[in-house]
C-alpha cells in the first residue's frame, strides 16, 4: 500500500507527538503530511453565561496557542513541506472532514 497523503491529528501531549514523528519519518516517509488539531470548545453552562469572557475569546487563545505549537512542531519534525490544519468543532468529525477535503490515504 502507498500512502500518498496522511493526516495525523494532535492533541501536543507527548504521545501525539511522538506518534506524529513516527508515522511521518518512519511509516510514510514519503507521503504529503497535513497535522491537525482541533479545537473543541466546552459548552458554556446558561447559569453563567453573563460572567464568563464573550463567546470566542477560548476560541482565540486556543487557535493562537494551537498556531504556535504547530510551528514548534513542524520545525521538530524537520520537513518544510508539512501542511498544518486548525479546525474547530468535535474532534471525531473535523478528523472525518479534513480527511476528506485533502483526501487522505492514511
Amino acid at each position: 500500500m502507498r500512502v500518498e497523503t496522511m493526516l495525523v491529528a494532535v492533541d501536543f501531549s507527548d504521545t501525539a507527538t511522538e506518534a506524529a514523528r513516527w508515522a511521518i519519518h518512519v511509516f510514510a516517509p514519503s507521503a504529503r503530511v497535513v497535522l491537525l488539531h482541533v479545537i473543541d470548545p466546552p459548552d458554556r453552562p446558561r447559569f453563567a453565561r453573563d460572567r464568563l469572557p464573550p463567546e470566542g475569546t477560548f476560541e482565540d487563545v486556543a487557535r493562537e496557542h494551537a498556531t504556535a505549537r504547530l510551528r514548534e512542531l513542524t520545525d521538530k519534525l524537520g520537513r518544510t513541506d508539512i501542511r498544518t490544519e486548525i479546525r474547530t468543532g468535535k474532534p471525531y468529525e473535523q478528523v472525518v472532514a479534513v480527511a476528506t477535503d485533502v483526501r487522505a490515504t492514511m
